[in-house]
């Protein structure tokens, strides 16, 4: 009788470091396994590109505005600024003066620059000639810089991008010498409301900070 009570003590005593040890396998597996699920959640590079390039494009396009027909001075149109006289410089329109308005035409080059664009909105004006809204130049991803999870819902990311510019938009660069024969006035007038701008500069940098949602989709964060 005490013999077998021995013999069941020590099977006990050799059970209890056994189940510690499969218990212990458990949590390190069940660990192990909550740091490969949550570390698929973080927002990876690709993930980072993705965003980004989305973003960018919903930002959308550089844009010039312009009127061919008489053009009348009023407060949306102005004729008289330098994105005609820009146009013509290149040679895509001509104009003359008629009664303090200015009528434009289209040339055969101007025309298949237009051609050549995705995107043009070119409608017909009641009182002759067409509205048209060129695309000038295109926000492009360059480089994903960084980014820093937070945590598995939150996450930073920076980056550059740079404009790439069309047939228009190369015409349309302030650095582009018919647009820096213009005065200081005319070019900062460009710049501010016709879609001049420096589109072969260096790329410039940005960053933004995401929030994962419900269904594992991350969105902007919006500051509060």
């Amino acid at each position: 009788m005490f013999e077998a009570e021995i013999e069941l003590e020590k099977k006990s005593n050799s059970f209890g470091p056994v189940l510690f040890i499969a218990l212990l396998v458990l949590c390190i597996a069940g660990i192990a396994f909550y740091a490969v699920r949550e570390s698929r959640k973080s927002m990876s590079e690709t993930q980072a590109s993705q965003l980004i390039t989305s973003i960018l494009k919903t930002k959308g396009p550089s844009t010039l505005h312009f009127k061919t027909g008489v053009v009348k001075q009023t407060v949306d149109d102005k004729p008289f600024d330098p994105q005609y006289k820009l146009l013509e410089k290149a040679g895509l329109v001509k104009t003359a003066k008629r009664d303090g308005a200015l009528d434009v035409t289209l040339t055969s080059a101007g025309d298949r620059v237009l051609a050549d664009i995705k995107d043009v909105s070119r409608t017909k004006r009641l009182e002759g000639g067409e509205s048209i809204v060129v695309p000038l130049a295109d926000r492009r991803l360059v480089t994903i810089t960084k980014v820093e999870v937070l945590s598995p819902t939150r996450a930073n990311v920076a980056y550059t991008w740079k404009w790439q510019p069309n047939r228009l938009g190369e015409i349309f660069d302030a650095s582009n010498p018919l647009v820096t024969g213009f005065n200081v006035w005319d070019r900062q007038t460009l710049i501010k409301d016709y879609g001049v701008d420096f589109y072969h500069a260096d790329p410039k940098a940005e960053q933004f900070s995401f929030v994962r949602g419900a269904n594992d989709g991350w969105s902007i964060l919006q500051e509060q």
